[in-house]
């Protein structure tokens, strides 16, 4: 007896893998878009009615109709750690098993989450958008020409920050250019 499988929303990895390794008690059919009630009404019916084993991505949306449409569904599989686009209430009633991947993304995910914390605290899209416009903060640039002695030819500093201590490293004199 062999096991009808539909993999919705895969990647080339994923069907390679499929590909180089041999599951023989397996019918396995690939489709690149997601599983949602428009393109569960383009399956046929006997995927419908033979499909025992589906495996989504968080794209695909499995609404009480789609579940209920597909006859013989025991395991529903998605290839991520979220899984509120599931109707939970209708797969209990089935007795459908619905796997997921608890720590699919978690290393990415407190990465990003530190990555935010840094731009908050150093304010970087501000520094950012400041180079941008070439428009330091004129007390530092007033700050550093009194304290030198500086002739105000030179337009900007170029100030380097370590920790919260900050220290002038360089300064790259800007002459005015006049044509």
């Amino acid at each position: 007896m062999t096991i009808k499988m539909l993999i919705f929303d895969y990647k080339d990895t994923e069907h390679k893998f499929f590909a180089e390794n041999i599951f023989q008690s397996y019918d396995i059919k690939f489709f690149r878009h997601s599983l949602n009630p428009k393109t569960f009404d383009e399956l046929s019916d006997e995927e419908k009615e033979q499909t025992s084993v589906i495996s989504i991505f968080s794209d695909s949306v499995l609404t009480e109709d789609i579940i209920r449409g597909f006859k013989n569904l025991r395991t529903i599989a998605t290839r991520s750690s979220n899984y509120d686009n599931i109707n939970k209430r209708v797969c209990h009633e089935r007795h459908i098993a619905v796997l997921n991947v608890p720590s699919y993304g978690k290393t990415a995910v407190a990465e990003f989450t530190f990555g935010l914390i840094i731009n908050l605290i150093r304010k970087i899209p501000q520094a950012i958008e400041s180079v941008k416009n070439h428009s330091f903060p004129n007390r530092l640039f007033h700050t550093f020409t009194k304290a030198h002695g500086l002739k105000p030819n030179f337009r900007r500093a170029k100030v380097f920050s370590e920790g919260s201590i900050r220290r002038i490293i360089c300064f790259v004199p800007y002459h005015e250019l006049k044509l």
